[in-house]
């Protein structure tokens, strides 16, 4: 009762979150299509003016592009800030356990997203540059993020096994001192590229919007 009670106070309607779907395709090839789902991640916008949006899609009429996007203004932050202290202290007012902590936090999770992306703007396609897709949300990519992550796991627990056996067992002047945390520094660097790569579709150039396939 105490967590449903706790969850009322921060739920939200991000304006439906009905999974609708852009389809672009290649200007010089109709038939090769990458789809966008409107609602469901945010994405960088580049307009031919080099104006910058972090923004959602979320919607698409008359070859124009209905987005929501990212407010970075002192207000926005501190309401955010507000809003995580008041869920800390509800959560140790109310003495919840850790599956109750969770649930609350993915709720204040959602809340966020809502304050921070809460500026209403419409775009013309023929005015837009590119736009850009970070790998963490495109689904052919999840897996490939997956396996990166649990080499970067396997190379944060290794490090420091490996490290001390090196100090038991092995002259001061021997290579893995080196190696090793080179080795880790390395995939955590894999880790960040890979993190950080986005499709980037060139509205200039190469795509164009096909159409939207509502829900």
């Amino acid at each position: 009762m105490k967590l449903y009670l706790t969850v009322l106070c921060f739920i939200i309607c991000f304006c439906g979150f009905a999974q609708d779907t852009l389809v672009l395709c290649e200007k010089k090839d109709p038939a090769k299509e990458y789809k966008i789902e409107l609602k469901k991640y945010p994405v960088k916008i580049i307009s031919k003016q080099n104006d910058i949006y972090h923004a959602f899609l979320m919607d698409y009429k008359d070859s124009v592009l209905f987005i929501r996007s990212r407010d970075f203004g002192r207000e926005t932050n501190q309401k955010i800030k507000d809003l995580f202290e008041k869920a800390t202290y509800l959560a140790d007012s109310l003495n919840l356990k850790s599956k109750e902590v969770d649930s609350l936090m993915l709720t204040v999770r959602k809340k966020e997203t809502e304050l921070m992306y809460s500026i209403d703007t419409s775009i013309n396609i023929s005015s837009i540059k590119k736009i850009k897709i970070e790998n963490r949300f495109r689904p052919e990519k999840k897996q490939r993020v997956k396996n990166v992550e649990r080499t970067s796991y396997i190379a944060l627990i290794g490090t420091p096994v490996v490290l001390a056996l090196s100090v038991l067992f092995l002259p001061p002047t021997t290579l893995p001192y080196i190696i090793v945390p080179v080795f880790s520094a390395g995939v955590g660097f894999a880790i960040a590229n890979l993190a950080l790569e986005k499709k980037r579709l060139n509205f200039k150039t190469t795509w164009m919007v096909k159409t939207l396939i509502r829900s």
